[in-house]
Parts: structure tokens; C-alpha cells; sequence
């Protein structure tokens, strides 16, 4: 064989081990890289009952908003619309538009939130204005039938979380009396309430509130009146559905790099579900959480959770801190 065709022979076989090397590659880093848990909302594995292994990936709150068209570094007032409609697209999208913000009523009787398409806002179904969040201070808040009353209960504080995080004990203050809190609690049966001493506690003025209509499947983040995030979302299917009512943020979980599927964020409420008792080791806490499945996003799907496409609940865990109100209507 002469040195030219050895050459050439030589040529033919790089050209054909190549691009199958790089191949190779590039479905290893593609691998290393993956954040994603895309399973489908069927019935037999919801992504929300489905134990995974796979670690997530550990990007920051605003990198992962930056996905969205950089709304961590938005300034309000201005609605930011996560998307427009519900759809399969692998990319969340966002704009600002100061013509699609509508202020409420004030009394929040004139038009329901979630009146519009999916993920474009509307006037809340409840203008709740400024309310309070109380945070224990001490190592426990005691729960009493009226002011002066009979001892109840106590929340010990602080608390360690399902995924292992330590947060304080928080309550949403329905009524302040001054030396007594008339509170929401965190715990079942949903919409408990007690009163609380103001002084084993500190008051946090919480200007945000949280809607998420089941009817059309969309969370909206109001700032009194004024929508600022609006998105389509997935909710609790027709055999576990996500319970109605008002709540508040009781914990927040940074989940990222943790491997769950409850996506990069959690906001867990002060919700239960009706169906499950107990759920993955936890008590059927009802949560507003990540996905990385954007297919989710618009349908009944989960077993009463609330799914928010993992870019857009970057932003939501940014936004509302622990004691925000929560309301979700049908």
C-alpha cells in the first residue's frame, strides 16, 4: 500500500470516528448538565409523587430569572407577564406592559383575579392591602381560645423543615388588638386561627399578596391591587384537588442542588391537602413549587400542589417571603 493511500484511508477513518466522538461528548455534558425531571402529568407518576435521585442544578435566584427576560432586576410598578398563554414551549418568556395593569375595585367585588387569559394578571379577587406577618422571637409562641383566654396550643420555634432548613414559627396576623394577634395558623384543619401575645412575636408589614385561581390555572403576585407576575400554572387534578380558601407563606425551601421534585423553590403554605393525610414522608402540605416540566404549566395535573415552572418561581421565592397571604379560589 503506498503512503498516499494510507493517507487517504487514514483521512476516511477520522472523518467517520469524529463526529460519532463529539457526539459522545456532547450527549455526556448534556447529561452532567441536566436540571430536568420531564415526566409527563399522568396519573401513575405525577412529577410530585415521584422520588428522583438526579441533583438539580444550584444556578442563583436571579440567574434563574434571568431566563425570563431578567425580571429580578425589574423595577416595579409594572406587571411582568411570565407568559402568555398556557403552552409546551421549553422556554419561559416575559414582558413588561404598563397598559396591562388594571387597578382593583378596593373592595374586590367588582371582578374576580384570574379573570383574563392565562398568565395575564387581572384585578384581584381580594384587594388585601398592607397585612402583617408575626415571626416568633422566642423559642415558642403559645395559642390561646380569645385574649386571656384558655392556652390552646404552642408552636415551638424554631422549626426544622421537611427538607431539613431551620425557620422560625410565622403567622398571618388577621387582627391586632395590640397586645393580642388574632393569627392563621399553620396546621390543620385548614383556616385555623388563635390568638397570639404580640410580645412573643415581631410584626413584618407585607405589602404582596398571592392569588391562584384554579378555574384558569394562573398565579398572579399583586402589590396591593397592582398584578406585577403573572403566570399559567399547573394545579390540582380532579382526584386530588388543590383545597380553596386563604393561607399564607409558612416556609420557604431552597431546594436547589437537593434533587426533589418539587423543583428549585417551594413556598409551603398553610394549606393541607383533603385527600392526602400524609405525602412523600410529609403531612400533605400543600405548596407552591418548581418544575422543570413546562407542560405542567395550565393544566390539573399535581396532587393539589400548585407547579410554577422553575424559572418563573425563582422570581415568586424572590418576591414573597414567609407570611404573605395566599388566596386560592376556585
Amino acid at each position: 500500500m503506498s503512503v498516499g493511500q494510507m493517507r487517504r484511508r487514514l483521512l476516511v477513518i477520522l472523518l467517520i470516528v469524529l463526529p460519532i466522538s463529539l457526539a459522545v461528548w456532547s450527549l455526556s455534558r448534556v447529561a452532567d448538565n441536566d436540571e430536568s425531571v420531564v415526566l409527563t402529568g399522568n396519573d401513575v407518576e405525577p412529577p410530585d409523587s415521584v422520588a428522583i435521585n438526579r441533583q438539580s442544578g444550584a444556578s442563583s435566584v436571579d440567574s434563574e430569572a434571568s431566563e425570563m427576560g431578567q425580571l429580578a432586576g425589574m423595577q416595579r410598578p409594572g406587571v411582568v407577564y411570565a407568559a402568555a398563554t398556557a403552552n409546551n414551549s421549553t422556554k419561559a418568556s416575559a414582558s413588561s406592559s404598563s397598559s396591562g395593569s388594571r387597578t382593583g375595585s378596593g373592595s374586590g367585588t367588582a371582578a374576580r383575579g384570574g379573570t383574563g387569559r392565562c398568565g395575564q394578571g387581572g384585578p384581584p379577587s381580594w384587594d388585601v392591602g398592607v397585612s402583617q406577618a408575626a415571626t416568633a422571637t422566642g423559642s415558642v409562641v403559645n395559642v390561646y381560645e380569645s385574649p386571656g383566654g384558655a392556652l390552646r396550643e404552642a408552636f415551638a420555634s424554631p422549626a426544622r423543615t421537611q427538607f431539613g432548613q431551620i425557620q422560625p414559627a410565622t403567622f398571618w396576623v388577621l387582627e391586632n388588638q395590640g397586645d393580642w394577634l388574632r393569627v392563621l395558623l399553620n396546621r390543620r384543619p385548614n383556616g385555623a386561627e388563635g390568638w397570639i401575645r404580640s410580645d412573643e412575636v415581631a410584626l413584618t408589614s407585607i405589602p404582596y399578596h398571592v392569588e391562584v385561581s384554579l378555574s384558569s390555572k394562573q398565579l398572579v403576585i399583586y402589590q396591593g391591587s397592582e398584578p406585577i407576575l403573572a403566570d399559567c400554572v399547573g394545579v390540582g387534578k380532579g382526584s386530588t384537588p388543590t383545597p380553596t380558601g386563604q393561607y399564607f407563606v409558612a416556609e420557604t425551601w431552597d431546594l436547589r442542588g437537593k434533587g426533589t421534585v418539587f423543583g428549585n423553590f417551594a413556598l409551603a403554605l398553610s394549606a393541607y391537602s383533603n385527600v392526602h393525610q400524609t405525602f412523600m414522608g410529609g403531612n400533605g402540605q400543600i405548596a407552591i413549587h418548581g418544575t422543570s416540566n413546562p407542560s405542567n404549566r395550565g393544566k390539573a395535573v399535581s396532587n393539589g400542589c400548585v407547579r410554577v415552572y422553575n424559572p418563573v418561581v425563582a422570581e415568586v421565592a424572590r418576591i414573597v417571603p414567609r407570611g404573605t397571604p395566599v388566596i386560592i379560589t376556585p
